[in-house]
């Protein structure tokens, strides 16, 4: 068994946690209605495998909000709704849990530095059956080795929308190892629903929508086989390219042909006119191509600005939502701040009976405000007599 900081139980709120520095698993939440709000997880899996999960959610009415998970060796966010698993092949299968009652959402949290040591991962993952449920919205995803955000083989029924993601397959360590794993958002299975996304600055493609029947793979069961994202909805995202297939790790179909799902106002520009992205401000400017370039799309929709609704994660005029932790950083800093050396306080006398000077205040005098030796000194001068011994005495009743 592995070390983790695990929280299991049902109707747990769990807020302000700072996670940092695990050479494995950092939170694992675990159970029935279990809440995390404003959380920092930093520095974790350095083995970089994708069993150490710097976040790990399983369970159903999951909530993750405001979090910031930075600087970890694989995946980032993994997350789970136990279901029934696919059948071996030629075996009876057991019917999938019902939709209804089923959500675990991730969002408002900020995903950046990831896949330092693993290949063929994602810093927002999930897959298989387990997928259905699961609402991604609201989140930072960017500047990872390899994919951004992921949903894995047989996936069905998640919802992805109101997430920037960008700068997915930069390099590890020249600029040819990044090449083909940058994927911004990788969706196998099928009834997704994937709106108001704004993708771009991947190294491959900026999304990757299987569009061919799924694998069959020794390591997994399979079964049964369907034709993927036939159902899936994508409108109202910016993503400069949408591809069936990659050549080293992705979709898995053949080159060629479309990408899966059935795309409405999906702008495949490269240039979005975002106010200031090195400052987190994605929303679009004036003169966007994005503004009003959407469709109306009830519920999904609702509350637009403007004319109709923008393409992308932000309404020009609308929201400027923020994700990631609040105050937690700066806390985090203040920890690890060295603490400043202790003070000495050191005396010295004054001359007395007619002298012109007395050496222990010439050494105090000269010693005063320096530091030496891991310790500081606040050094005084004393007259010889009962005002010096007072005067000592208040300062360190003062200290």
């Amino acid at each position: 068994h592995v070390a983790a900081t695990l929280v299991a139980g049902q109707h747990i709120a769990l807020k302000d946690i700072v996670v940092t520095q695990s050479n494995n698993n950092g939170l694992l939440l675990n159970g029935f209605n279990v809440s995390l709000d404003n959380c920092l997880v930093s520095f974790t899996d350095w083995v970089g495998a994708l069993q150490y999960k710097p976040l790990g959610v399983i369970g159903n009415q999951m909530s993750v909000t405001r979090c910031t998970v930075r600087d970890f060796g694989n995946a980032g966010v993994t997350t789970a709704i136990p279901n029934v698993a696919p059948a071996a092949p030629g075996k009876p299968q057991q019917p999938p849990e019902p939709m209804a009652g089923r959500r675990l959402e991730v969002a408002y949290t900020h995903i950046y530095n990831g896949a330092r040591v693993g290949e063929d991962t994602a810093a927002l993952y999930s897959g298989g059956w387990a997928a259905a449920g699961t609402v991604w919205h609201h989140n930072w995803v960017h500047d990872t080795t390899e994919k951004c955000i992921r949903f894995d083989d047989q996936s069905e029924n998640a919802t992805i929308h109101h997430n920037v993601i960008y700068n997915c397959g930069e390099p590890k360590f020249d600029a040819s190892s990044g090449l083909n794993s940058g994927l911004g958002l990788v969706a196998k299975g099928d009834g997704h629903i994937i709106y108001a996304n704004t993708i771009f600055a991947a190294n491959f493609s900026e999304m990757c929508l299987s569009s061919c029947i799924e694998k069959e793979k020794p390591y997994r069961h399979q079964y049964p086989r369907i034709l993927q994202n036939a159902h899936s909805q994508i409108f109202n995202t910016a993503a400069a390219r949408a591809i069936p297939n990659a050549t080293h790790y992705g979709c898995e179909c053949q080159a060629g042909g479309s990408p899966g799902g059935n795309f409405t106002a999906v702008y495949n520009g490269s240039d979005l006119h975002l106010v200031d992205v090195a400052a987190h401000d994605y929303r679009p400017t004036h003169d966007s191509p994005l503004v009003d370039a959407g469709v109306v799309w009830p519920p999904y929709t609702d509350g637009y600005v403007g004319a109709a609704p923008d393409i992308g994660a932000y309404e020009y005029g609308g929201e400027k939502w923020t994700a990631g932790c609040v105050g937690l950083e700066e806390r985090l800093a203040a920890a690890a701040a060295p603490a400043p050396p202790p003070t000495v306080l050191l005396t010295g006398y004054a001359p007395f009976d007619s002298k012109s000077d007395n050496p222990s205040g010439d050494v105090a005098k000269a010693l005063n405000g320096t530091c030496s030796g891991g310790v500081c000194f606040d050094a005084r001068v004393l007259s010889v007599d009962s005002t010096g011994a007072s005067s000592v005495a208040s300062w360190l009743a003062a200290s």
